[in-house]
């Protein structure tokens, strides 16, 4: 692992603590998160920011955790941020 994917993956957990926040602070219905634009938006981002950073990690980290963690289900998550956060829901 690279000093790179070091940083990267610290950033990735904090967005994921963001999202754990926002789940505590807006409960966890999906009905909820669907109607309040804040807590949708908020979480859209997050999924958008862990995308471009899982989109940097290093080719070699990937591959080596690829039976650990579903790298190509997040940088496809990424792909469907962006049009959320642009109101194409």
């Amino acid at each position: 692992m690279t000093r790179g994917d070091w940083q990267r993956l610290l950033h990735i957990r904090t967005y994921c603590e963001d999202i754990e926040q926002f789940m505590d602070r807006f409960g966890r219905d999906f009905d909820t998160f669907t109607s309040d634009r804040a807590y949708f938006s908020a979480v859209a981002m997050c999924l958008l920011q862990i995308g471009e950073l899982s989109n940097g990690l290093s080719d070699e980290f990937r591959e080596a955790t690829k039976d650990q963690f579903p790298w190509g289900m997040i940088l496809r998550d990424e792909e469907l941020a962006g049009p959320l956060l642009c109101g194409d829901r």
